[in-house]
């Protein structure tokens, strides 16, 4: 049903906004990324974490290199002491990712007259050609500028982080149907169904947060509080199917079946969804985070995060426009326009509001065996639930059916005896109804790691982390106010007019609920080489438990470098 068409992408569109917020500004270092975010005490997870910022001293150049699956992304970073007091922080990261595909296919029937059951004949074939194509592409960029300043025992810092994105996507299909008579070589009816759709949308957030560290001798306690708003246009052109279909019989008996000489009819429509709508988003997040030196070797920290987010859908407008119209012959002529149809069906989300709510709390441990070699561990909880609330407002605007006898335009023949009367027919009608939708997820992270120093200059690192994930979602439709009828005009050429009401879909009320358990083991391997005092390469490769299966899953390579003036 096209609501439920509508839903989905309206889904979508919020949760390219959340997941926009969510990605940007998504820095740290290839070791801490090694790690699963265990090992988080080098140099640039000092520049990304405001209460350790002021631990920044000299000048720092960074930057991030990743290639994979069709994505290009470049990082850039200055962390240095230009000031006299404190430190600065400037990052820059840019994402481009083009994918393209093209697929096509050809496959002959035939069609047999088994009237002699011992001499069948092959009548006609049919051809199908099928074609398909795919286009996505996106670009972002991510600003980040922190400053941090060191008052022992408290270290402070500040950031402000701007996110952009676009995002565009092309697909579309083709199928063309020709059947030809073998008997005589002559067309019997030519079939085109096409698809194609167009969707852009556009990203800004904007992050402001703050940090601080307070050392209170064994136990060192950091908190951190971020607000982030933005807003989400999209232009969705989706789903323009036009449909034609010729038919040009020949004369030739299928059993039982007789068809005569001449052109048949042709019949054709298209319909277009084109919604558009904007969304506005806010969140803001509380992270705290405590740290134990147990002994000289072994450390634990803690973790309670806390994030809220809000959407609100505004101007939004799901317009679906449907055509469609039959022509025949007039006396072997040419194809003539005899009736057509012209539905717009306005469908309306204004005020839909999307919450979610998500917790974070773990702890994880380090362990130095000696110099050379560190084991981390860790165990995060993360619960979140998603309350969405929309109304749905639906119009049938401007539903017009015409049919013209001749074909001539002025639908105006009236001939009784000839049973002609064209005639112009509209249709009107509206309900408004309440969809709702609870969302709860929970997902369990067990991440472990371990760095072994094989040289002064050379260390090897290993990642896994495994995750169990489990989701619970509840839907329900309920009807408002409205109609279940559409009012139908119709005014005839003989001056009759006729009223009617007829039934249209509307969806009854109803109640879902589905839930959803998942696992899946992440492994990276990575290394780490000091070219010199001031040079630091880093090198990390990753992949799941399924890209495994996959056989032509590429890893994912990472390259990171450091440039320390000092």
């Amino acid at each position: 049903m096209m609501y439920k068409k509508i839903l989905s992408l309206l889904f979508a569109v919020l949760a390219f906004g959340f997941a926009a917020n969510a990605m940007a500004f998504d820095f740290q270092s290839l070791r801490s990324e090694n790690s699963f975010n265990l090992f988080d005490y080098d140099v640039y997870d000092n520049v990304i974490d405001l209460g350790d910022l002021s631990k920044v001293q000299g000048n720092y150049l960074f930057t991030n290199l990743h290639n994979s699956s069709g994505e290009d992304n470049f990082q850039l970073g200055y962390a240095g002491n230009p000031f006299q007091v404190g430190t600065l922080a400037v990052l820059f990261n840019t994402t481009e990712y083009k994918n393209k595909n093209n697929n096509a296919d050809t496959y002959t029937s035939f069609n047999n007259n088994f009237d002699d059951p011992g001499n069948p004949v092959t009548v006609d074939k049919t051809v199908t050609q099928n074609s398909n194509f795919s286009e996505s592409n996106s670009d972002a960029m991510d600003v980040r500028i922190s400053y941090g300043i060191g008052l022992e025992p408290v270290r402070l810092g500040i950031a402000y982080d701007r996110h952009t994105s676009d995002w565009e996507n092309k697909s579309g299909n083709t199928s063309i149907q020709t059947r030809t008579n073998l008997l005589n070589n002559t067309a019997i009816s030519l079939t085109e169904d096409t698809n194609s759709s167009k969707t852009k949308w556009k990203n800004k957030t904007n992050v402001i947060s703050a940090g601080s560290e307070f050392n209170a001798g064994p136990v060192i306690v950091e908190l951190d509080a971020d607000y982030s708003f933005g807003k989400t246009d999209s232009n969705v052109r989706s789903s323009v199917d036009t449909y034609n279909e010729t038919q040009v019989t020949s004369g030739y008996s299928l059993s039982q079946s007789t068809v005569t000489n001449g052109i048949d009819s042709g019949f054709h429509n298209t319909e277009d969804f084109n919604p558009m709508g904007n969304t506005d988003f806010k969140s803001y997040g509380v992270h705290l985070a405590a740290t134990h030196n147990v002994t000289s070797r072994f450390s634990v920290k803690g973790y309670a995060d806390y994030n809220n987010e809000t959407s609100d859908l505004e101007n939004d407008t799901y317009t679906t426009h449907y055509t469609e119209n039959e022509t025949t012959p007039l006396d072997n002529g040419p194809f003539t326009t005899i009736w057509t149809q012209n539905n717009i069906l306005n469908e309306s989300y204004r005020g839909t509001v999307d919450e979610t709510k998500s917790y974070r709390l773990g702890v994880k441990g380090y362990y130095n065996f000696d110099e050379n070699v560190a084991f981390a561990f860790g165990l995060f909880w993360q619960p979140s639930e998603t309350e969405s609330d929309v109304p749905m407002t639906v119009n049938f605007d401007n539903n017009i059916a015409t049919f013209d006898s001749n074909g001539d335009g002025d639908l105006a023949d009236y001939d009784p005896v000839n049973n002609i009367n064209d005639y112009t027919e509209t249709s009107t009608g509206a309900y408004r109804m309440k969809y709702k939708r609870d969302y709860e997820g929970t997902v369990i992270s067990i991440p472990v790691a371990v760095e072994f120093k094989a040289t002064e200059k050379l260390t090897f690192r290993a990642g896994a982390q495994h995750q169990i994930m489990r989701t619970r979602t509840e839907e329900s439709i309920r009807f408002v106010s409205g109609s279940d009828q559409t009012t139908t005009t119709t005014t005839y050429a003989s001056g009759d007019v006729v009223t009617s009401q007829d039934g249209f879909d509307i969806p009854d009320d109803t109640k879902e609920s589905d839930s959803y358990t998942d696992s899946e083991t992440d492994y990276r391997l990575g290394l780490g080489y000091k070219v010199s005092q001031n040079l630091d390469f880093n090198l990390m490769m990753g992949f799941t438990d399924r890209d495994k299966e996959a056989v032509n899953d590429d890893w994912d390579i990472f390259a990171q470098i450091t440039l320390n003036f000092n």
